[in-house]
């Protein structure tokens, strides 16, 4: 009986430990304060088949933050897409079967505005300005990821995937 309760109490104390960890419950990550949840990583991964390789939901994640920086980037700039840019681009790769009751998701729009930005920058005067200042959001922003996702590591390209040291991994 002793053990059983050890077990439960151990139990409890990891999913408080865990708990601790994470931004909250049904969120993905924070950026400064700001909540990306996980419904909005998995309405982008309905973007999944339109990619070469499909993302993993951590990839989602990142590319969430990092589109959200570079539209403010961007729009600093005068560099951007609007919504309706977004909705175009969409309707363009044939993507009209995620949409939710005839308009795609917020999160879905954002991907799809990076994608349209990215591509301005390239060959914009603006654009090494908006690399700039997007690269400096993302060295001091306060990003906490779900630990469910990977944790936010810039040098590893925005997102480290590798399970964290306490999650033994069967050989």
């Amino acid at each position: 009986m002793r053990t059983k309760a050890k077990v439960a109490a151990s139990a409890l104390l990891a999913a408080g430990l865990i708990a601790g960890c994470a931004p909250g419950a049904g969120v993905a990550a924070t950026v400064n304060g700001e909540k990306i949840t996980t419904s909005e990583v998995d309405d982008g991964m309905e973007l999944g088949p339109f990619y070469a390789e499909p993302p993993a939901p951590a990839d989602i994640l990142a590319s969430l933050i990092q589109a959200r920086a570079l539209i403010d980037a961007g729009s600093a700039e005068g560099i951007g897409a609007s919504r309706a840019d977004g909705a175009e681009f969409l309707d363009s790769i044939g993507a009209q079967e995620i949409q939710s009751d005839g308009a795609y998701p917020d999160a879905v729009l954002d991907l799809a505005r990076m994608n349209i930005i990215s591509q301005q920058i390239q060959t914009a005067p603006e654009g090494q300005a908006v690399i700039e200042e997007l690269n400096d959001f993302l060295a001091s922003a306060d990003i906490e990821f779900n630990p469910r996702y990977g944790t936010w590591d810039l040098a590893q390209g925005g997102v480290d995937q590798s399970p964290p040291e306490w999650i033994a991994l069967g050989e």
